[in-house]
């Protein structure tokens, strides 16, 4: 769905700002996926884990994601970088690692939210879409709000009960329009974002309304 949200302003500089990108395979695919696009990523120090900690939870969390068929959206490839997640600072490094090919169109800040969150906004960066991706309580979500009222803002995590309680209860404060996606979920205000949204075609046999259900990007 980020992708879709990206190809709306294929010839414009967008900037992106993820709350939470863990070990960079959302944001390697927004970077590889839309060439223009500048982007900052805030990260906590992995949770407070040590390296053999984060090896183990990349593992336990990439097994299942095979098991359940790929639902959680961790990559593959996690696996192959078990054994430099077990040295010492071994998450940044791997982090560093996924995304140093983009290291011209993005910075990455350790600083966590809320530090790290109000040191961008200080620093004079506006950005056009916030992604978040943390816990399921999502305090990000009304902080980014009141930093960057005009920005969309996106995250994960739709099928968790707190989560999604979090969102709507965004969406009815504010008067939001909400878009969904399977786990991912877009809000926006309707007053300046809904002109950009087009009408869905018809939805195809045997796809699901609730994957069908979202604002149709191709313009």
């Amino acid at each position: 769905m980020v992708t879709q949200l990206l190809d709306m302003y294929p010839d414009e500089q967008l900037v992106l700002l993820e709350i939470g990108g863990f070990l960079g395979g959302s944001m390697r695919r927004w970077l590889q996926h839309a060439p223009n696009l500048m982007a900052v990523l805030l990260e906590r120090d992995y949770f407070g884990q040590s390296g053999k900690e984060l090896a183990d939870t990349v593992q336990s969390l990439s097994l299942q994601n095979r098991e359940l068929g790929g639902v959680l959206g961790c990559c593959e490839e996690a696996l192959d970088s078990l054994e430099n997640m077990r040295q010492l600072d071994g998450g940044a490094h791997t982090l560093f690692s996924n995304l140093w090919e983009f290291r011209e169109r993005l910075v990455i800040n350790f600083n966590g939210f809320p530090l790290g969150l109000l040191e961008v906004h200080r620093l004079g960066l506006i950005p056009d879409l916030v992604y978040i991706d943390t816990d399921k309580y999502m305090d990000e979500l009304w902080v980014a709000h009141a930093l960057w009222p005009g920005a969309l803002l996106a995250g994960d995590d739709w099928t968790w009960d707190k989560a999604r309680a979090v969102v709507m209860r965004f969406v009815r404060k504010f008067n939001y329009t909400l878009r969904v996606s399977a786990e991912t979920w877009v809000v926006f205000a309707p007053s300046t974002a809904r002109p950009r949204w087009r009408t869905p075609p018809i939805r195809p046999r045997g796809v699901a309304q609730k994957h069908w259900d979202l604002p149709w990007l191709n313009v």
